[in-house]
């Protein structure tokens, strides 16, 4: 059952929902507060928050109590480091897929993200700041979006822990594709040549 009717929220109207024994689709709100986002962390299924844009640190620590298995805040674009440290507790899924660019503090707290899978197939380009911070951690990364790596980003994520999903990638250098191939915990097309 979806709920996508819905616009807004109150704390209690919240608390009634987080008890439905199902996912909850709430994807027409697009603005949470940290009471609201406590009463649906409650929730014990998927969550479906899209239509929210911007999330607040307080905000982004009430849901990363979310009981379920996956949250999903793909309307967001842009996540700022204290909120993506605040999702360091949160034990499920995290989709982030709207998420354009990022700052390398907050890729380095969501890649220390390491219970659960972070979906961030929205990013479209990989900074060599932001390769070293994916690399730094051990958490799963589903980076799908990232078309193309360079040389250097390629010799700074091999030396990555973490599992990393490039699945999207279409274009590569002969020399960053063996760098690559070379980590088994990343993540390639196999028709990539």
């Amino acid at each position: 059952m979806g709920f996508n009717e819905l616009t807004e929220l109150v704390a209690s109207e919240a608390s009634t929902l987080a008890k439905h024994p199902g996912d909850l689709f709430l994807d027409r709100i697009d603005e949470l507060s940290a009471f609201v986002a406590a009463a649906l962390a409650e929730h014990k299924f998927d969550l479906y928050l899209n239509g929210i844009r911007r999330l607040l640190p307080l905000t982004a620590e009430a849901l990363s109590h979310h009981q379920g298995n996956n949250l999903h805040l793909n309307g967001l674009r842009y996540i700022s480091p204290e909120s993506a440290i605040a999702f360091a507790g949160h034990s499920g899924e995290l989709h982030l897929n709207g998420v354009v660019e990022i700052e390398p503090a907050a890729a380095k707290a969501l890649a220390r993200h390491s219970r659960n899978i972070v979906y961030l197939d929205g990013l479209v380009e990989l900074s060599p700041e932001v390769a070293v911070a994916f690399a730094e951690e051990d958490g799963e990364l589903s980076l799908s979006g990232i078309a193309t790596i360079t040389d250097e980003a390629a010799r700074t994520l091999v030396r990555g822990n973490g599992f990393m999903h490039f699945v999207g990638l279409q274009s590569i250098s002969p020399e960053a594709l063996a760098i690559l191939r070379a980590n088994p915990r990343i993540e390639l097309p196999e028709d990539l040549d």
